[in-house]
């Protein structure tokens, strides 16, 4: 029976699901994830190269694409310029972008939650988010065998002859 996986991997499942329809909507804009992560970045507000590389650090990866690439890229485009200040700004072309790649984005999330009502969502981000901070708050605690679950979330009998 598929709901009985371990929840790791529904959440690999899910993030997997998630990783391909957004690399499918950028790649469609010509466009990679970093790119749009410069692109959202930016719309909030003008940086300055050691600012924009700060703002997009938790995101970056090993082997990613370099920030040059992708300010040169977006350039070229016309959806980045560098201001009077020598920051790196929008131009009219980039946030019209940005805006027509959003509603994309938004479209992928709207899919996401479909079947969740408005009363899960802040249940489930709290639930989502509550893992990442306990992890984060405990690493000593990652290699250690896991606490007994069974009696807090016993398994449902099965009527019988139900394969177990």
């Amino acid at each position: 029976m598929e709901m009985e996986r371990p929840i790791g991997y529904w959440l690999k499942h899910l993030d997997r699901l998630i990783e391909t329809a957004a690399e499918r909507t950028f790649a469609e804009e010509k466009l990679t994830r970093r790119h749009w992560q410069v692109v959202n970045i930016l719309r909030e507000s003008p940086r300055d190269a050691p600012a924009l590389a700060m703002a997009i650090r938790p995101f970056w990866e090993p082997g990613a694409i370099t920030m040059d690439e992708i300010t040169g890229e977006l350039a070229d485009r016309g959806w980045l310029t560098r201001d009077d200040e020598r920051r790196y700004t929008l131009t009219a072309a980039g946030q019209a972008g940005h805006a027509a790649v959003k509603q994309k984005v938004l479209g992928i999330r709207a899919t996401l939650l479909t079947g969740l009502s408005k009363q899960d969502y802040p249940t489930r981000c709290t639930f989502s988010s509550a893992w990442p901070e306990t992890w984060s708050a405990r690493p000593d605690r990652i290699h250690q065998p896991p606490p007994r679950v069974e009696s807090a979330f016993p398994r449902p009998r099965r009527a019988s002859g139900c394969p177990s």
